[in-house]
């Protein structure tokens, strides 16, 4: 929506046919947005899958947008993730092959780190809690 909606901003004056005209303008170039396509795409899972592999695992988009994504979704591979084996459902111990070894302190500090090193990369990190909480 922010990169294709538009937004009525005024009007002008069509001196020639003598009425007054709507103006739009995008969405875009009317608040401080970062351009899509400049975006890095990161994060941590416990399942070393890429991106592709796990959106058809997960059936949450459709099958043909998946499908349409395939080349981008292939280039996205996680971060280890920290784990704490005490706190994952029992469906889940099976695909828990890309995780953190350490103590507590051990693996916030990667975390950490992990947050520093895209810091780097990029003017702004988001972080998104988007795991289950089984």
């Amino acid at each position: 929506m922010t990169q294709s909606a538009t937004a009525h901003i005024g009007f002008r004056f069509d001196e020639r046919k003598g009425v007054l005209e709507d103006v739009y303008r995008p969405i875009k170039d009317l608040l401080p947005m970062v351009d899509p396509c400049e975006m890095e795409i990161s994060g941590w899972d416990i399942s070393g899958h890429n991106l592709y592999e796990s959106c058809k695992r997960a059936r949450v988009l459709e099958p043909t947008l998946i499908e349409q994504l395939r080349e981008d979704l292939e280039r996205i591979r996680p971060l280890k993730a920290a784990l704490n084996p005490d706190f994952i459902a029992a469906n889940q111990s099976d695909r828990s092959d890309n995780v953190f070894e350490g103590t507590n302190q051990e693996i916030i500090a990667r975390l950490r780190q992990d947050i520093r090193d895209m810091k780097a990369k990029v003017d702004k990190v988001i972080v998104l809690w988007t795991a289950n909480t089984e």
